[in-house]
């Protein structure tokens, strides 16, 4: 990989982010449903439900539900348009500019907007990039970067 070349960097992540969230959520599952000896072999979401049915019943579950989630989904949910505006130093280190639209800097990619991203995944867009390879996806990685220079117009050599 060449760390200074983006067509690198948008084959890396357009290959390897679904993977690696994948595997997060399946780690997430299992813990949520693992059982935990020293709680009556209780899973942490029976443990959760169990208590929040107990606090209910007992009247001291006096906590707001939350937003719905079609509120919280929203693009701007959180922000408050009249809060006052953080210093120009603190903005320049915050990884959300004005707009509320992340520099999509991953892992020390250079990707500084999501266009490049959207080039990549629009030439890649026969691709499956989730394919297993039997490579933990070392082949569709250079399969990806292939194209994208083929398409891109630079020299394949690797």
């Amino acid at each position: 990989m060449d760390v200074k070349n983006p067509i690198h960097h948008a084959a890396l992540y357009l290959v390897y982010q679904p993977r690696i969230q994948a595997s997060l959520d399946r780690t997430r599952e299992a813990w949520n449903l693992h059982k935990i000896c020293t709680a009556g072999n209780q899973s942490p979401i029976a443990l959760f439900e169990l208590g929040r049915t107990q606090a209910i019943n007992g009247g001291y579950w006096h906590t707001n539900p939350g937003d719905p989630t079609e509120q919280a989904q929203q693009a701007n949910y959180g922000l408050d348009p009249e809060a006052p505006v953080p210093p120009a130093d603190e903005l320049a280190e915050d990884p959300v500019n004005n707009n509320g639209q992340e520099d999509n800097v991953h892992c020390g990619a250079s990707l500084k907007t999501d266009a490049k991203l959207d080039v990549a995944t629009h030439l890649l867009k026969d691709m499956d990039l989730e394919e297993e390879d039997e490579d933990w996806g070392i082949g569709m990685y250079r399969r990806a970067v292939n194209v994208l220079k083929c398409v891109l117009g630079e020299d394949v050599s690797d």
